[in-house]
């Protein structure tokens, strides 16, 4: 993000949610628990949105948007089921809802 290209931030942030996911939802936390250590992940994918937004408009982002939501929504499931906290995930998915 910090070079500039927008687009490609957006596609990393996307994939390191995406293995979040793996890791929580379909490897069952046994690996790793949900926990703060991934808020840097989620802030870098939200502020990535934003700015492609600003520049390219909708289009651009929301079919990574959508992926994100819907895996961010099934770890705040799994994170109720081990013990963690589950709003923070909720909150960003209800932030990218109103980008």
């Amino acid at each position: 993000m910090a070079a500039g290209d927008l687009s490609r931030a957006v596609e990393n942030y996307g994939n390191a949610i995406d293995k979040l996911h793996t890791m929580y939802v379909m490897g069952d936390c046994s690996y790793r628990q949900p926990s703060s250590s991934d808020y840097g992940i989620l802030e870098g994918f939200v502020k990535a949105v934003k700015a492609v937004q600003e520049r390219q408009g909708d289009a651009a982002v929301g079919a990574a948007v959508q992926q994100a939501s819907s895996y961010l929504t099934q770890i705040a499931d799994k994170a109720s089921q081990v013990g963690a906290h589950p709003s923070t995930y909720l909150a960003y998915v209800d932030e990218l809802s109103r980008i």
